[in-house]
C-alpha cells in the first residue's frame, strides 16, 4: 500500500485531533463524587494550609487576559479564607506553596482546544546543592475543554479553582458555605 507522506501526515493529524476531542467529551461526562470526607490520598497535602501564592504563567496562542485570570483566582482564593501569598514573601519563603494555574493550548484545523492544569507546589531545596532549588507539584488537577465563541473561558478557571477550595476546606474540617 503506497501511502504519501502528506497523507500519512493527514491521518496522524486526525488521530491527535480524534484523541484529543475524545478527551474532552469523556470530561464533560466525569463526575467527581463529593465524600464528606473528600479524597483523602489527595486532599492531606491541604490540611493546615493557610495560603498560597497565585503564578498564572505566560500563555501563548491563546487570546487570554492573564492578569485578569490571575486577579480572579487571587479574589476567589481571599473570599474562600486561603491568604494570598505575596510575590517577595512567596520567593523569600520556602514553606509557602503555589497555585500555579497552567493553561496549554492546542489549535488544530482552525479550532482551539486547551489543557488546564491546577498545580499546589512548594520549593525545595537539594540537600546536595542549596543553591538548586526545585519546586515540587503535591497536589494537581487537570482537565480539558475547548474554547469557542461562547466559551467564558475565566469561569471555567474559577470552577476549578472552586473544587481546590473545596477539598480545601474537607481537608481542613470547614465544610459550611462560601
Amino acid at each position: 500500500m503506497d501511502i504519501s507522506k502528506s497523507k500519512l501526515n493527514l491521518l496522524w493529524r486526525r488521530a491527535a485531533i480524534l484523541s484529543l476531542a475524545m478527551s474532552v467529551v469523556i470530561s464533560m461526562f466525569a463526575v467527581t463524587p463529593v465524600l464528606a470526607e473528600g479524597e483523602p490520598e489527595r486532599q492531606f497535602v491541604l490540611e493546615g494550609l493557610d495560603g498560597v501564592h497565585v503564578i498564572v504563567p505566560s500563555i501563548t496562542g491563546m487570546d487570554v487576559d492573564r492578569a485578569g485570570i490571575a486577579s480572579a483566582v487571587e479574589d476567589r482564593i481571599k473570599s474562600s479564607g486561603l491568604k494570598v501569598i505575596s510575590e517577595s514573601e512567596y520567593l523569600n519563603n520556602t514553606s509557602v506553596k503555589s497555585l500555579v494555574v497552567k493553561i496549554i493550548p492546542l489549535k488544530s484545523g482552525g479550532k482551539t482546544f486547551y489543557s488546564l492544569n491546577l498545580d499546589l507546589t512548594q520549593m525545595i531545596y537539594l540537600s546536595d546543592k542549596a543553591s538548586r532549588k526545585v519546586d515540587v507539584s503535591m497536589w494537581d488537577d487537570v482537565t480539558v475543554g475547548f474554547l469557542d465563541k461562547g466559551t467564558k473561558f475565566k469561569e471555567d478557571v474559577l470552577k476549578r479553582v472552586d473544587n481546590f477550595i473545596d477539598m480545601w476546606r474537607r481537608a481542613n474540617g470547614n465544610v459550611g458555605p462560601r
